[in-house]
């Protein structure tokens, strides 16, 4: 279930706009295509609310990956407006996606950015960015994991990808007196789940939104999404228990915990009822009052 009233909004499309908005998208797609000089090649795959949309390419004989989003001609769209070339840019080393072009165009109440980029020819370990199955990951895919999750703190960047006010409010839902004291900001991917990771190569896939978070956030962001898999739980946690364990590591899981939830994501998915009861483990470890999220709690039984 969503909690949309205990929890800030996360704006989409309405529903009865879908599928209006999915043609509009796909036709946008099509002009991309022919501006940015590239044949679609295979079935277009709709992003989380339809708020974007990608398709495999060829790109005179390469293999590409055409990307386009769109947002409200009158928001603000951040980082995430260029997070995709960004991080092309200026991560080199790590397994990601490499933009090659870009293109921009607007219509009426909506603006629109495709890239295009180099094509990933692996499965992601998951369907869902929670995880319901135990994928089989080799060492060495978790040794290019801790690769990338190392490297990522040294970057210098003024990109913000989690707002501190954002960030407040949303653990502030849990318990409004907890001190939300981050003591540390670093670079990190900020989206981090099991379908933004590919297998048998550990590729990292989507990095829109990279940019400063709370130190320990991209570990934090993976273990919520391996609760309904303990075995995989086990794993993140054992490999990462000094972040998780950090005062800023156990903020973060607040935070992604009621993104989670808030996004809806965990309808009727075996990781809601894990997701809450961890929450519940986290806000006693920080000393929260039990008074101020019990209630919150008992949704997870309902």
């Amino acid at each position: 279930m969503k909690h949309t009233r205990w929890l800030p909004s996360e704006d989409h499309w309405r529903d009865d706009d879908a599928d209006d908005h999915r043609r509009r998208l796909a036709g946008v797609l099509r002009r991309a295509a022919i501006e940015l000089r590239v044949e679609l090649v295979g079935e277009p795959r709709y992003g989380w609310r339809d708020r974007s949309v990608g398709v495999r390419v060829d790109d005179d004989g390469r293999d590409g990956w055409l990307r386009l989003v769109g947002e409200p001609a009158d928001g603000d769209v951040g980082v995430f407006w260029d997070g995709n070339v960004t991080a092309s840019q200026q991560l080199n080393g790590l397994r990601l996606p490499r933009v090659w072009r870009s293109w921009e165009y607007a219509e009426r109440d909506l603006r629109f950015r495709a890239d295009l980029m180099s094509y990933v020819d692996e499965p992601a370990c998951s369907p869902t960015a929670a995880l319901t199955v135990v994928p089989a990951l080799t060492e060495t895919w978790w040794a290019r994991l801790a690769g990338t999750l190392a490297f990522l703190p040294r970057v210098d960047t003024d990109r913000v990808a989690v707002d501190a006010e954002r960030f407040a409010s949303r653990i502030g839902i849990w318990d409004a007196a907890l001190p939300v004291d981050v003591q540390r900001w670093v670079p990190a991917h900020a989206d981090l789940h099991w379908a933004q990771l590919t297998t048998p190569g550990c590729w990292v896939l989507d990095w829109e939104g990279w940019g400063l978070a709370p130190a320990g956030f991209d570990a934090a962001s993976l273990y919520l999404h391996s609760l309904a898999a303990p075995p995989v739980a086990q794993l993140v946690r054992a490999r990462y228990a000094t972040e998780l364990d950090s005062h800023d590591g156990m903020l973060s899981q607040l935070y992604i915990a009621g993104r989670m939830l808030d996004r809806g994501d965990l309808d009727d998915h075996p990781a809601e009822t894990a997701v809450f009861a961890h929450a519940g483990t986290v806000l006693r470890a920080l000393g929260a009052d039990p008074g101020s999220y019990q209630h919150l709690l008992r949704l997870a039984t309902r």
